[in-house]
């Protein structure tokens, strides 16, 4: 069964208006903000952005535990920037 993306209101950004389901076994980068900045063990956390903000991977079938999670401020999904030209 698929992940619907419309159901969470802790996600922000434009990530669920861009992708309506997901397989629940792909594997997600998140961006992830926390009340306390305590990191949920059921993540793995790829970078620290700040003491409450950080990146980290989980299944698209674990957002629920992200929406669940009352430390858990919001999320997005981390979306590629492309390419950026820069003048010389």
């Amino acid at each position: 069964m698929s992940v619907d993306l419309s159901m969470f209101t802790k996600m922000s950004g434009g990530s669920s208006s861009l992708i309506q389901t997901l397989d629940p076994e792909q594997w997600l980068v998140v961006l992830v903000k926390t009340h306390t900045g305590d990191r949920p063990n059921y993540l793995t956390v790829r970078t620290d952005i700040s003491s409450q903000i950080f990146s980290a991977e989980i299944q698209a079938d674990r957002l629920l535990h992200l929406e669940a999670d009352a430390n858990v401020q919001s999320f997005s999904l981390s979306q590629p920037m492309g390419a950026v030209k820069v003048k010389m």
